[in-house]
């Protein structure tokens, strides 16, 4: 993703929020070696409380996500529920998660992570229908809509 965003011609910075996990160094090492152009395009703001990735995702121009695997997907979950359009992997649980809230992309395909990025920076209705589809989405997985799924499944039971 980083190489892949870097190789986009664009102002925009790449802002990563998360805590350095182990492999740090593997992963995302090779950016000491770059230049000091690209690396100013890139910010690492390193754990952010709750309420500081509600404003970043609602701030957002787009939240990139593309995943190896996930269980379950709550990181771009909560970027469709602030209306953040969603670029994510065609991975894991993304897809069921996101459904028709993201825009999908081959994680081990930096080409594609390219294109798709690039896509969504020069299509102002692309990131306006996935904002709009996103929070759609991410409603269906509401504290209010968990309460009514477990209701109906304990009447269900009762009836069984």
């Amino acid at each position: 993703m980083i190489e892949a965003f870097l190789e986009i011609d664009s102002d925009l910075p790449l802002v990563i929020v998360c805590r350095k996990a182990w492999m740090w160094e593997d992963e995302i090492g090779f950016i000491d070696t770059l230049g000091a152009a690209a690396r100013s395009r890139l910010r690492f703001l390193g754990y952010a409380e709750r309420d500081d990735l509600r404003r970043l995702n609602a701030g957002a121009q787009m939240f990139l996500f593309p995943s190896l695997y996930e269980g379950f997907g709550l990181p771009p979950l909560e970027a469709m529920n602030a209306g953040c359009p969603v670029l994510a992997s065609d991975r894991g649980s993304l897809p069921e998660v996101c459904g028709d809230g993201a825009l999908y992309v081959d994680a081990m395909d930096r080409d594609d992570i390219r294109r798709k990025i690039e896509q969504m920076m020069s299509d102002d209705g692309l990131r306006a229908s996935l904002a709009v589809a996103g929070r759609k989405r991410a409603a269906a997985f509401s504290m209010e809509a968990y309460v009514a799924a477990l209701a109906s499944a304990y009447a269900r039971l009762q009836t069984s």
